[in-house]
């Protein structure tokens, strides 16, 4: 499957807490975002349909925004709303 690199921004503390769990359950940070992001867009489906392109809150809390000029969505991640067990 074809793929794409994607770059984001963390707080060091929302950094840090991912790793965290990462050494406690056995995975990389690679994959816990995107599972993170997977699961969450799959839970999102419907959304997608109502929101259209307008800045929004998702179920979790995120805020994101979208630019016509690159046609991509931007996920605000607030750090207080990422829960790790």
């Amino acid at each position: 499957m074809p793929t794409k690199t994607a770059s984001v921004r963390l707080e060091k503390t929302l950094y840090d807490r991912i790793d965290e769990h990462c050494v406690r359950v056995g995975c990389c940070r690679n994959d816990f975002i995107k599972n993170a992001i997977e699961s969450a867009l799959k839970d999102n489906k419907k959304d997608d349909d109502v929101v259209g392109s307008k800045p929004h809150y998702d179920r979790f809390g995120n805020y994101w925004t979208f630019d016509k000029k690159t046609d991509k969505w931007t996920c605000h991640l607030d750090s207080k709303n990422i829960k790790l067990r």
